[in-house]
């Protein structure tokens, strides 16, 4: 599945996900020497993440910014990264698991399974930061359980690099930094009375790492949250991410069973599955005595962690289709348990049930990946790049609140949702956001069907004429006069 996108030119363009365009496009332009920016070069951005960023930049340098070439060796760079991370959670799970009898069997398809899982591939497809912070994460979480060594100076200070790293990779990743800080302090409180100095100098060092990134964000854009994730907050419900992570959760710990969206959100489906998260606590629980240290260690590294990410993604955002991908640094965790649970009924393991389950297991993966094969051949913003390569000339400006796709292949592209764009991010603040679109005097603004709407507001009626409005296509383009 991961060489899939080499099948045809269109599966290459299909294969990048419209947030990967956008970290794309602004890798190119650093490349190209205009900073970390959009919209050829005009609009400061930190609407990214940078280390992931800074990689792309590489790529881009080399090969002197040619965009289909850069999507090819970013394809490659992604399978790469996911075939160290199978390494990394198969070795790292069998060390966990080593007072167990299937510790090796149980890495082995753990690993496999999060390659090749529907779940769990399309993240490490993305061209986004996803896969390479979730095996960061993965192997960090290795680190700070396995490390056999004495718990000095010297370990926090390669802990508060690792923390500065991940941070980098991911804003979020403060969570996974408290998360593994708490887990340190609990496990080693009786023993080492100076942990908690040895703990802040890992936090001192961490934000040393990351003070470049906070003093760029805050300088420029005035806060410490990138606009990408504030764009994300602004017409957000309070609690709006609550009903999907349940099911999220559950989608994962399936191993290969992909839930849709819709029915993310269904009422009955978040009720079984709060059902099902709380019998897999209470036997966390009942069996927790039983349970080896490193096993307990990784559990409390990822629980406490997990709660963090319910309460800021599940709190303050209302962005169900990411909250997966917001997960994925728990998948390998999440795979582990069921297939811990399935190994410790010896008996089903050594009969001819589970040889049989074995290849129904296969038959449903093969079915499930088909299925995900086929979804490459679309693409919800093609339309809109067909549209512009075919009739919007180079030097014309587009306006779009879809802007990543559209962007990359057009330069001259203006970002409308704020991700990327700290302008249109204020006009929504103050709920200014057609008036923005009037004054900025774009040639074209392209979007999704959806978007002929705004057609009803003044600062757009006056200034542009919606030619086309098309259902089946799922386009919309508005000319200005």
């Amino acid at each position: 599945m991961h060489f899939a996108p080499f099948f045809s030119y269109r599966r290459i363009i299909f294969s990048i996900s419209e947030d990967g365009y956008l970290m794309m496009t602004i890798a190119r332009n650093i490349a190209l020497g205009l900073g970390m920016t959009t919209a050829a070069g005009t609009l400061l951005t930190n609407g990214t993440q940078p280390l992931m960023t800074f990689l792309m930049t590489i790529i881009y340098t080399i090969i002197q910014g040619d965009k289909i070439i850069a999507i090819k060796i970013i394809i490659i760079l992604q399978w790469l990264i996911t075939l160290s991370g199978t390494y990394i959670i198969y070795k790292i799970g069998r060390k966990i698991l080593h007072e167990r009898e299937f510790a090796r069997e149980i890495s082995l398809l753990a690993a496999m399974i999060w390659y090749s899982s529907p779940n769990t591939y399309i993240h490490t497809l993305n061209a986004l930061e996803t896969g390479l912070y979730g095996i960061a994460v993965i192997a960090a979480s290795g680190y700070f359980v396995l490390y056999k060594g004495k718990l000095d100076y010297l370990f926090f200070l390669k802990t508060g690099i690792i923390f500065g790293i991940l941070f980098w990779l991911r804003n979020d990743a403060v969570f996974f930094i408290i998360s593994a800080a708490i887990m340190l302090f609990i496990y080693n409180k009786g023993s080492d009375k100076k942990i908690i100095s040895k703990i802040f100098v890992s936090f001192i060092i961490a934000g040393l790492i990351a003070v470049p990134w906070i003093i760029y964000n805050y300088l420029y854009f005035n806060s410490l949250m990138p606009i990408s994730g504030q764009a994300e907050m602004i017409n957000s419900r309070l609690g709006g991410n609550i009903i999907v992570f349940p099911s999220v959760i559950i989608e994962y710990i399936s191993l290969i069973i992909t839930i849709p969206y819709d029915i993310h959100i269904n009422i009955p489906v978040f009720i079984l599955s709060l059902i099902l998260i709380a019998l897999t606590i209470i036997a966390f629980k009942k069996n927790w005595n039983k349970i080896p240290v490193a096993e307990k260690k990784i559990t409390v590294f990822y629980g406490i962690a997990l709660c963090f990410f319910f309460i800021f993604y599940g709190t303050f955002f209302e962005t169900y289709y990411f909250v997966p991908r917001y997960l994925f640094p728990f998948s390998a965790f999440f795979i582990m348990i069921p297939l811990v649970a399935l190994y410790n009924f010896r008996r089903i393991v050594n009969s001819k049930l589970y040889i049989i389950a074995q290849a129904g297991f296969l038959i449903l993966m093969i079915a499930v990946s088909y299925m995900r094969f086929n979804e490459g051949n679309f693409h919800s913003h093609y339309y809109m790049f067909e549209w512009i390569e075919k009739n919007v000339k180079d030097e014309e400006w587009v306006g779009a609140f879809q802007s990543g796709t559209i962007g990359y292949f057009h330069d001259k592209t203006i970002n409308l949702d704020g991700k990327v764009n700290p302008d249109a991010l204020n006009a929504l603040k103050a709920n200014k956001i057609y008036e923005y679109i009037g004054d900025k005097k774009l040639d074209y603004i392209v979007n999704w069907q959806s978007t002929s709407m705004i057609f009803q507001f003044v600062p757009i009626n006056n200034n542009y004429d919606l030619i086309i409005n098309d259902t089946i296509s799922n386009l919309s383009v508005f000319k200005r006069r």
